[in-house]
């Protein structure tokens, strides 16, 4: 993703969660993205409509119109439209993940993002978030993600620092570790 790519969700999720603070209805807001999140993560013929380039902006002002005025508050009414006016409806999955991490950031919570080779039970992934609840003193949001490849172990992305206790990166190490090692020939 370019850089340009990046700062495009978040001028507009900054833009989003200012305007829901201002009218102090940032999860209210929440809500409704989330429901807009689900609804496109399933279905890609949103998206796909609303970028169209052989779509016409009245017809895509047309359904807007239709699925989000009166259903959505008009705040993201607005939203969705302005992302249409100005091209970026590709950008919307975006700017919602980044307004969610606006609100969360806003409330003291963290994500953590953690790998595991299998799926972690529900009652380790409460257990360990609790443990770095207690290490960071936050509220702490895990996100699992399940990576065969690391063999075993953990792997915990939060924010910005990764701790990774996994099989593969032992498994790394020692192979690095032997590798430095010189052997000498005595003859």
């Amino acid at each position: 993703m370019s850089q340009f790519e990046h700062q495009v969700p978040r001028r507009y999720a900054q833009a989003l969660f200012n305007a829901a603070k201002e009218q102090n209805k940032v999860d209210e807001i929440s809500e409704e993205l989330t429901a807009i999140r689900n609804t496109i993560s399933t279905d890609d013929s949103l998206i796909d409509f609303l970028t169209a380039p052989q779509v016409t902006d009245e017809a895509k002002f047309q359904l807007i119109d239709s699925v989000f005025k009166g259903q959505f508050s008009e705040l993201v009414y607005s939203f969705i439209k302005l992302t249409v006016e100005k091209r970026r409806a590709q950008y919307i999955r975006s700017i919602i993940e980044t307004y969610t991490f606006l609100v969360e950031a806003e409330k003291g919570i963290l994500r953590a993002r953690v790998t595991t080779a299998v799926p972690l039970e529900l009652d380790l992934r409460d257990k360990l978030r609790k443990k770095l609840e207690s290490i960071t003193g936050k509220e702490i949001r895990i996100y699992p993600d399940v990576d065969k490849n690391i063999i075993g172990g953990v792997i915990i992305n939060m924010n910005n620092r990764v701790v990774d206790d996994s099989v593969r990166d032992k498994l790394a190490t020692i192979k690095e570790d032997l590798m430095s090692i010189k052997i000498h020939r005595i003859e």
